[in-house]
């Protein structure tokens, strides 16, 4: 069980950094795209605060649904049991 919060956790936090360091070079070059495509939800103009926002409320919710499956995986998985470090590894390269 311990396994299974590894992994999701490891999984929503990795999301989450990619889709701020994605953000923050969004926000730096079209900042519109979070002022007008966007509902507003942070009342700013601020990239790096929008960047920061939008990369945790835009990531967290998806990962998760794939996190819980990707957690099933060493189960369905012929083999010695792995575990969230090969989960890591393969994020990571």
């Amino acid at each position: 069980m311990i396994e299974w919060f590894k992994i999701i956790g490891f999984s929503v936090i990795a999301a989450i950094i990619y889709g701020i360091l994605h953000d923050l070079i969004t926000a730096h070059v079209a900042l519109e795209y979070f002022t007008i495509a966007h509902p507003p939800v942070f009342p700013t103009r601020n990239p790096m605060l929008l960047a920061f926002g939008w990369g945790v409320i835009a990531t967290w919710w998806s990962v998760w649904g794939l996190a819980s499956r990707l957690q099933a995986a060493p189960d369905w998985a012929a083999g010695p049991v792995s575990g969230c470090m090969r989960c890591a590894r393969a994020f990571c390269g």
